[in-house]
């Protein structure tokens, strides 16, 4: 049986819901974990397949095959990167910017896109707490996935939100690729394509369970279900020449000898 990693993030359940649930049969192990953990058991073998941040495939690039036509990704704002800033985004004053730890992929972005767009080198720290600590005391703060998804239902009303994936698209008019899904390249042929052909069966049926899904994420998170369903309506699972473009653009980005 195949170790197949799935992140525990509401942006990325439609592609696993279904395997996990039974809806689609796979001779898979699916192996929960936030992206960074994934990303490592990835790079260090503990996992045959699974999602993989953008930075740590650059990185490893070698070691694996892409599943065909499967990422996580938007075209536009998708609400699973936000910015919350006590001041307009690109003040001249500059930013100091609390974020999570091991997030190096999202700040060589979040550095590049303002100092494309605003001319702003933001200073980073990590840190982890509530957003009104953060925003107190460093004025601004990054957050992910679900985390960023509760936090944008109530923001303060001098409070300015910068979506990652918005500013990418008004940047470079391609899709914002969030995490890719890979095999290991060691693999037999076969055995990679029955993972993905599971993984592709599964994103298929993802409309079958999305109520049930919806009905689970809402009670978890204490969200309105139309708060979901708006938010995973924002993404999509494919990889098309688009994403191959912006992939590229990443590529030169993340993998300058500075942050390489």
């Amino acid at each position: 049986m195949r170790k197949i990693g799935e992140t525990y993030y509401l942006s990325t359940q439609s592609l696993t819901y279904p395997l996990k649930t039974g809806a689609v049969q796979g001779d898979a192990e699916l192996v929960p974990g936030g992206l960074t953990e994934l990303s490592a058991m990835l790079v260090s073998g503990e996992l045959d397949a699974g999602p993989i941040s953008v930075i740590e495939y650059l990185r490893h690039r070698d070691r694996f095959e892409r599943i065909p036509n499967l990422s996580v990704s938007s075209w536009g704002r998708a609400g699973c990167g936000l910015l919350f800033s006590t001041q307009p985004i690109g003040h001249p004053a500059g930013h100091e910017i609390a974020i999570p730890t091991r997030t190096a992929g999202a700040v060589y972005l979040l550095r590049s896109l303002m100092t494309e767009m605003y001319g702003v080198e933001p200073r980073f720290v990590e840190h982890s707490a509530p957003l009104d600590v953060l925003l107190a005391e460093h004025g601004a703060a990054l957050l992910f996935e679900d985390e960023a998804l509760v936090a944008s239902q109530s923001v303060p009303s001098d409070v300015e939100v910068w979506d990652l994936g918005d500013a990418w698209w008004q940047l470079t008019n391609t899709p914002l690729i969030y995490m890719l899904w890979v095999t290991q390249a060691t693999l037999g042929e076969a055995d990679r394509q029955a993972i993905a052909d599971a993984l592709a069966a599964s994103k298929a049926a993802a409309v079958s369970v999305r109520p049930q899904l919806v009905a689970e994420a809402a009670a978890r998170t204490g969200l309105a279900e139309g708060v979901i369903e708006g938010f995973l309506g924002r993404f999509n699972y494919d990889f098309t020449p688009a994403h191959e473009q912006g992939l590229k653009l990443l590529d030169q980005i993340l993998m300058r000898p500075e942050m390489a």
